[in-house]
Formats: structure tokens, C-alpha cells, sequence
């Protein structure tokens, strides 16, 4: 097997279900998911550590979604931020329906770059380290990014209405 497809194969999974969590649209995101694939093999120059593969594929296939978005106008979706959970119980989903509606409500208020930092941390697990080599930035200034969204979010999700400040 040649190695090509064999990194396909190993990643395909796992980057479908980071564009699509960002994407929210099944045949959008297919095309987004070979586009990554396609300008990871095209740059395979670039990568500095190949260990680091599924990271490196995962910022392409992250700024393939952005370029994505920009060119259509459309926002991220802020669906694609709230952690979806399925239980029985009528009441713990109508709970968790009012939870879901108050964090779109917050979220949508953060800047692009807020929500996707707190993507890439809460939900994608990425570590500061990750985040920075992303950015180009420092850990310390992803830390401090990580915090300022964190308390932004807190503050407006206080200033609710119907919350105490």
C-alpha cells in the first residue's frame, strides 16, 4: 500500500468529522475533506515533523473551512460548538435544549477567532501547544486568548436575560 493512501485511509475519519463539525453539511463537507487531503499531499514538503501529519492535516483541512466560509459569506455555524448529547429522559433533553439555546446565544455574540480557539480546546481536545503552532503564536498568547473568550463568555452569558450579574 502506498503511503498516500495509506495516511488517507488512517485520517479520513477523524478529518471528516472536524470539517464536518464546522461545515454542519454532509456534501459540502466531502468535497472540504478531499480538498484537505489534496493540498496536504500537494505541500508534503512543508510538513516539518512527520509524526505531526494529523495535526498539520487538521490546521489545512481547519483553513480550508475558513477559506470556505469566507468565500460563501456564511457564518460559523454556532451549532457546530454545542456538544450534542441523545438521552431518553424528556426532561434532560428539554433541560439540555435550554442550555444548547443560551450557549448559541452566547457564542454567537464571540468574535470568529474566540469560537474557534474554544473549538479547537474544548471540543477537538488540542492543547495550547497545537493551538500556538496553528497560529503562529505563542502558547502563552494562546492561553491568554483561551482565557479572555472564556471570561467574554462567562460575562455575556450573565447578561442574560433572566441570569443574575
Amino acid at each position: 500500500m502506498e503511503i498516500a493512501e495509506y495516511l488517507y485511509r488512517e485520517n479520513y475519519s477523524y478529518i471528516y468529522k472536524v470539517v464536518f463539525f464546522i461545515i454542519q453539511d454532509k456534501n459540502i463537507s466531502d468535497d472540504l475533506v478531499q480538498e484537505s487531503f489534496y493540498k496536504a499531499f500537494k505541500n508534503m514538503d512543508q510538513l516539518r515533523d512527520s509524526n505531526k501529519f494529523r495535526a498539520w492535516l487538521t490546521a489545512i483541512a481547519i483553513n480550508v473551512c475558513r477559506d470556505y466560509i469566507k468565500k460563501s459569506k456564511k457564518e460559523l455555524p454556532v451549532e457546530s460548538l454545542i456538544l450534542h448529547t441523545a438521552d431518553g429522559n424528556a426532561e434532560t433533553q428539554l433541560v439540555q435544549s435550554i442550555m444548547r439555546n443560551e450557549i448559541e446565544d452566547v457564542l454567537g455574540q464571540l468574535a470568529y477567532e474566540e469560537k474557534e480557539i474554544i473549538m479547537l480546546k474544548y471540543h477537538f481536545g488540542f492543547s495550547s501547544r497545537e493551538i500556538a503552532q496553528y497560529y503562529r503564536i505563542s502558547e502563552e498568547s494562546v492561553n491568554a486568548r483561551v482565557f479572555r473568550a472564556k471570561n467574554k463568555f462567562k460575562k455575556k452569558h450573565q447578561l442574560q436575560p433572566g441570569k443574575e450579574a
